[in-house]
């Protein structure tokens, strides 16, 4: 058998190469494929949990991040602070003097106005 020649003589059997199986199939099928394949792509990029939301939902991600962190950072001053004020008596008088404005007996307070 020759190749191209199309002819099959009796006893061989005829292969059929698989683009030309493609090739032959109806209009239709080739529609509905392509319809198929081009919904798909949709769904892929644009479509809801596709590529644009998993992209801004990373952008989101990296924000609470980096807001978690301000927040951590908070967080261990606050510690910090507590912990100063249940071991540390000087940090307790100037908690006292400083922000309720108290004075030792046999103290005397002055406000100097300017």
């Amino acid at each position: 058998m020759r190749r191209g020649s199309g002819r099959v003589f009796a006893g061989q059997t005829q292969r059929i190469s698989a683009f030309a199986k493609l090739r032959r199939m109806p209009k239709g099928t080739w529609v509905i494929a392509v319809a198929g394949i081009l919904y798909l792509q949709y769904r892929l990029w644009l479509g809801p949990g596709g590529w644009l939301d998993a992209r801004e939902l990373g952008q989101q991600v990296e924000a609470a991040a980096a807001h978690n962190a301000r927040l951590q950072e908070r967080n261990d001053l606050i510690e910090a602070e507590i912990d100063r004020l249940e071991n540390d008596p000087a940090a307790i008088e100037y908690h006292a003097r400083a922000d309720l404005g108290m004075i030792k007996p046999g103290e005397s307070f002055y406000l100097i106005v300017r």
